[in-house]
Parts: structure tokens; C-alpha cells; sequence
């Protein structure tokens, strides 16, 4: 691996960094540090509820959410930024889908051809959930799919009334599918 200097930085490179009040050690070392690469960290298993994951029960999500409510409003809280951060922009293309909007890129297009065969294949952790609210409503997720009734399928995963993903924190999705172990005969 080559080791970097501040030879490759031209007059330009040194202009821009000083406008923006970057050092050249500091960009060296975060360019050193993409040569490298982030150390990866090895998983015994994915994190399941009871290992891990809490789930609460609705009672207490709307107890937790009342009490941020009322935090909120008192003024102690400005702006509530979970620790994962909001899910909205996960969606973003799939909202752009759902809203009909135009001038999907190439790479927005493989991204939606990709997320219909994640939901055929059953392979992401909220498929269960999806099916199951999609049921409430006297609707089949295959059948949907097979008929390219992808907006409802949207409507279901991203809105309030189905399982409100787009407006959630990342916190609260469905995020490790775990395979179905049968219990015992």
C-alpha cells in the first residue's frame, strides 16, 4: 500500500481544504484510512428478541411515546435524533416510486427491481408483518405482486395505516430475519 503525502495535494487541493478549515493531516489521514479500510467486526449471531432486542408491547410504546411527547413540550427537547437515525431517507426511492414521481435513475430502477424480488423471495424481516397487515385488509402480498399492484404494497410497508415504515426511526423496523426454527414435534 502506498503511504500517502502531501505531495499530491496541488495549489487547488490546498485552496479548497483551507476554505472549508480541513488540514492536510487531517485529510491524509482520513484518505489513509479509506485505503485501509474500516475494520469489520465478526457476528456470533443476529441480534433476536431476548437477545438483544426489546420489543415492547403497544401499551408501552405509547407510554414511551407520551413521555417524549410531553418532554417535547415542555421544551426540553428541540429535535429527537435516535441513535440510528430516521428511516425516511431507507425509503426514498420507494417513496419517489409510490408518489409517482418522475426521472427515476437507472440505479433507482435496479434498486426497485431488486426490492421486488427481495418481497417475492420473502427475504426481508418485515415481509411476516407486511403479509400480515396486507391480510387485515383482505389482501394477499403474492397476489399483489403478481398483478404489479406494487403502489398498495407501498401504501401498506410505508404509510400510517399499514406498518408506517417511512415515517418510523430505524429503530423501530423490522431489521434481522431470523429463519423459523420448528419447535419441538
Amino acid at each position: 500500500m502506498k503511504e500517502l503525502s502531501q505531495d499530491i495535494f496541488d495549489e487547488e487541493d490546498r485552496r479548497q481544504m483551507a476554505g472549508k478549515g480541513i488540514g492536510e493531516e487531517q485529510v491524509l489521514r482520513q484518505l489513509a484510512m479509506f485505503q485501509r479500510g474500516a475494520p469489520t467486526a465478526r457476528l456470533i449471531r443476529p441480534a433476536a428478541v431476548g437477545d438483544g432486542i426489546n420489543r415492547f408491547s403497544e401499551r408501552k410504546k405509547e407510554r414511551y411515546i407520551g413521555l417524549f411527547e410531553e418532554t417535547q413540550r415542555s421544551g426540553r427537547v428541540v429535535k429527537f435524533l435516535p441513535a440510528s437515525g430516521a428511516a425516511t431517507r431507507m425509503f426514498k426511492t420507494l417513496l419517489r416510486f409510490y408518489r409517482k414521481e418522475t426521472g427515476l435513475t437507472e440505479g433507482d430502477e435496479q434498486f426497485l427491481a431488486g426490492f421486488l424480488e427481495g418481497l417475492k423471495s420473502g427475504r426481508f424481516a418485515f415481509t411476516d408483518d407486511l403479509q400480515d397487515i396486507l391480510e387485515q385488509e383482505g389482501l394477499d402480498l403474492h397476489r399483489l405482486l403478481a398483478e404489479g399492484q406494487y403502489h398498495d404494497i407501498l401504501h401498506y410497508l410505508l404509510m400510517p395505516g399499514g406498518l408506517n415504515y417511512a415515517n418510523l426511526p430505524k429503530a423501530l423496523l423490522s431489521f434481522t430475519a431470523v429463519p423459523k426454527t420448528p419447535g419441538p414435534p
